[in-house]
């Protein structure tokens, strides 16, 4: 998974200002549903049965952000809030 967060991190190519005016970077990553499935749940330590019972349409949209410790977070897949393993 280090080989995709670093991937992440060298296309990440604008900012926004966020709700409390820190700039944060923000990626457009387009890729087949399967591989996100895999990546984004190994990245975010998301719960296996979740993603497997919530898999993705064609032009669904799975949000991650970058914490400031460097960890990603999932904050929505395909418009809901996916759990993490416990």
């Amino acid at each position: 998974m280090e080989r995709i967060a670093t991937a992440l991190l060298r296309i990440v190519r604008h900012e926004v200002v966020d709700a409390g005016g820190r700039r944060r970077p923000v990626t457009l990553v387009v890729s087949h549903g399967g591989a996100m499935a895999v990546g984004v749940t190994a990245l975010c330590a998301l719960d296996t049965r979740f993603v497997s019972t919530h898999l993705l349409a064609n032009c669904q949209v799975v949000e991650l952000v970058r914490g400031d410790d460097g960890r990603w977070t999932c904050v929505a897949w395909a418009g809901e809030r996916p759990p993490v393993r416990g």
